[in-house]
């Protein structure tokens, strides 16, 4: 899946911030999910940040969307 894919499968999908807030989850992700699953899901993200040296991203981000 692209990035743009991605982006237009998350806007697609309406989330209750209430929901969020009651079980964590955010559409197709919750906690808990690893970072594979989560591109098999979202596709790869738009840009990410890692910690000096690490090979392992800290934060993925979607558009607007960090996960």
């Amino acid at each position: 899946m692209t990035p743009k894919a991605a982006s237009t499968l998350m806007k697609k999908q309406l989330v209750s911030f209430r929901d969020f807030l009651k079980t964590g989850t955010l559409g197709p992700v919750y906690p808990g999910m690893k970072m594979i699953e989560i591109a098999k899901v979202l596709g790869a993200p738009d840009d990410w940040l890692t910690e000096y040296a690490e090979a392992v991203p800290e934060y993925w981000f979607y558009g607007t969307l960090e996960a």
